[in-house]
């Protein structure tokens, strides 16, 4: 039996699909299929978070069990509200210390690249800068996830697509065919 922790926004309830087909599930269902029956899945996540409003979750919810696979995925809305980049970047070392220190293993922490939404319908007017801005984001989760020995997963490139499929009704937020594509790309980078 195994546990997942979940850290993030939108993009990790899974806005616009059903609860079972955020990211986190259908890796967990991925996993059962290869190995292990995922037995908890705890998710501290909420549309329009950024990494302040996840710290301040974290420090309410006062975790103290331990979890065989943690996530973390947290940033676009940093970007979106046009938020301070240092900032972001001191509030991230501090998530991804947290996540650290709920993980059984060192090696079972995955932090996640923020997708680029300037693909979606949402985004397309001002797609250009909304990308440069996602990728200096990303330059930065992709930097710390590494200085502080975590695996960071780049699921950016499966969000840039014009494709239809890949959003929900919103025309922003991932769909579930998306969100499937990321549970897969996490499941490569298991035995990495």
């Amino acid at each position: 039996m195994a546990s997942i922790l979940a850290l993030g926004d939108s993009y990790t309830i899974g806005e616009g699909v059903l609860p079972n087909q955020n990211y986190v599930y259908q890796f967990s269902k991925l996993e059962e299929q290869k190995t292990t029956k995922i037995e908890v899945i705890k998710i501290i996540a909420r549309t329009g978070w950024r990494t302040d409003n996840l710290l301040d979750a974290i420090r309410l919810e006062a975790i103290n069990e331990k979890f065989d696979y943690v996530f973390l995925l947290i940033g676009v809305n940093n970007q979106y509200q046009n938020r301070n980049i240092e900032i972001f970047e001191n509030e991230l070392k501090l998530l991804i210390t947290k996540a650290k220190s709920y993980a059984k293993k060192k090696n079972y922490v995955f932090i996640l690249s923020v997708p680029d939404y300037g693909f979606s319908n949402f985004g397309k007017p001002t797609k250009d800068k909304i990308s440069a801005e996602i990728e200096k984001i990303n330059q930065v989760i992709r930097k710390n996830a590494l200085a502080l020995e975590t695996k960071f997963i780049d699921i950016t490139p499966i969000s840039q697509t014009e494709q239809k499929a890949y959003y929900c009704e919103d025309e922003l937020h991932p769909s579930a065919l998306q969100y499937q594509k990321w549970a897969e790309e996490i499941l490569k980078h298991l035995d990495k």
